[in-house]
């Protein structure tokens, strides 16, 4: 990826007879540099996946292929689970997801009881 980042700066001198300024010079500069893509880290999402499994309120856990999102079943209890979707996300990123989408949902499927964006 080249980036391409043009400085331009105007001078300002004194003020002539009629008091408006007056331009003094311009100077414009290119500088180009070349800005290399970093390795994004292979996730094992069977590894990710056991760590959450081991979480004693998850029941199942769902995710695509490119780990991405995350779909974590749990018993209902009737409240609202964002937190603890907010907490998933902190594993997530424990384990090298970044910029995950998690929806927590009942055991055996239905809407979502809570979400969170990583």
């Amino acid at each position: 990826m080249r980036k391409t980042l043009i400085i331009a700066s105007l001078l300002v001198g004194a003020c002539n007879s009629s008091q408006e300024p007056v331009a003094m010079a311009t100077t414009t500069t290119t500088i180009t540099t070349t800005i290399e893509a970093l390795p994004v880290p292979e996730v094992d999402i069977s590894k990710v996946k056991s760590v959450l499994l081991e979480e004693p309120k998850i029941q199942k856990v769902s995710v695509l292929p490119d780990a991405k999102f995350w779909r974590i079943e749990v018993q209902d209890d009737g409240t609202d689970r964002s937190g603890y979707a907010s907490y998933v996300c902190e594993v997530l990123t424990e384990q090298g997801v970044n910029g995950a989408n998690v929806r927590i949902v009942p055991t055996g499927g239905g809407n979502t009881i809570g979400s969170a964006n990583c």
